[in-house]
């Protein structure tokens, strides 16, 4: 068998993105391969994943008596390849399902003093903006050389309101 390239072709549409569904060079055949002789890292891939990925996770939260700060939205992916944090690809050892959570209105203010409704009020001389949450997912990806690694990667995982002191404004006399 001749071994494949371990270096994902990464889609234009992708570059910005730290996961990938769509890789014109994943290996398929020898990952089916490696699944279908290393029963270990089958029962890995199926325990990391909880047996169904976070397909199971992936649903909004609608508890009413929860105020939504920052609008999100669930978007469930079935990568293929995914970027760590240094910016590296790797190949996910097969379809894994990961559900991201994407802010709708990156950078919009979640406090809005005006409104006697906000459900957040900051100080004066504060700002309140709704920023993308990262967190870290363990995955099984394959190394530069196909053998087997676990990955963190930083998935987009809610949108949270982040409160930052405005710049003061310098008065020369």
């Amino acid at each position: 068998m001749v071994l494949p390239s371990f270096e994902p072709e990464i889609p234009e549409h992708c570059q910005n993105h730290s996961i990938c569904e769509e890789v014109p060079n994943y290996p398929h055949e020898y990952i089916d391969q490696l699944l279908q002789n290393n029963a270990t890292v089958r029962n890995a891939l199926f325990l990391m994943t909880g047996g169904f990925g976070d397909a199971i996770g992936c649903k909004a939260n609608k508890d009413p008596i929860k105020v939504e700060v920052c609008k999100s939205k669930m978007n469930l992916v079935e990568a293929k390849a995914g970027r760590d944090v240094s910016g590296r690809w790797y190949f996910l050892v097969g379809a894994q399902s990961l559900c991201e959570e994407l802010c709708v209105h990156p950078d919009s203010p979640c406090a809005q003093p005006e409104n006697k409704n906000s459900p957040i009020v900051v100080d004066q001389g504060y700002r309140a903006t709704c920023k993308q949450n990262l967190i870290d997912k363990p995955k099984i990806a394959l190394d530069k050389n196909g053998a087997i690694i676990v990955l963190q990667l930083p998935i987009k995982g809610g949108c949270c309101c982040h409160v930052t002191q405005k710049s003061p404004v310098s008065s020369y006399s």
